[in-house]
């Protein structure tokens, strides 16, 4: 029984990793396949009596659905909700900042997004050094795109 758990959980974490590097299509091919992949194993009869091989397309399966649910319920609602012009931000600096191809880039934390709470990190990109330190806080106005 220990030996089936952790194949299923190693097969749903690496899928769970790949479908995360996917666009949303490759990942509704992969769950398709997988959907497939479980009928037909559980239609022979003797990859079903093993119940490993079923187990593991039923993980397959399970993957791709989280992380197709996680998208539709959670990030693009988000996206939608915050992606427009002219958003007053309030954030606080969460990583160091680093200069690549002449631009500095910023990773922030949104604590406020036009006056209303927000949890949204961001990613401010300038030509110019702002010169933060750790935990400073910086207000600004911008335009949000989604990366």
């Amino acid at each position: 029984m220990k030996q089936l758990a952790a194949q299923f959980g190693i097969t749903y974490f690496t899928v769970l990793a790949a479908a995360f590097y996917f666009s949303d299509s490759a990942v509704i091919v992969l769950a398709v396949c997988a959907a497939i992949a479980f009928s037909v194993l559980m239609l022979i009869t003797k990859t079903r009596k093993t119940v490993f091989i079923p187990a593991m397309a039923a993980a397959a399966l399970i993957a791709c659905l989280f992380n197709l649910g996680y998208s539709y319920f959670y990030v693009y609602p988000t996206v939608e909700r915050y992606t427009g012009e002219g958003r007053e931000i309030t954030a606080y600096l969460k990583d160091e900042s680093y200069h690549a191809y002449g631009k500095y880039y910023y990773k922030l934390k949104a604590t406020e997004i036009d006056g209303e709470k927000a949890s949204v990190d961001i990613l401010l990109k300038t030509g110019e050094d702002l010169g933060l330190d750790a935990d400073d806080i910086i207000h600004f106005t911008s335009d949000i795109e989604k990366t």
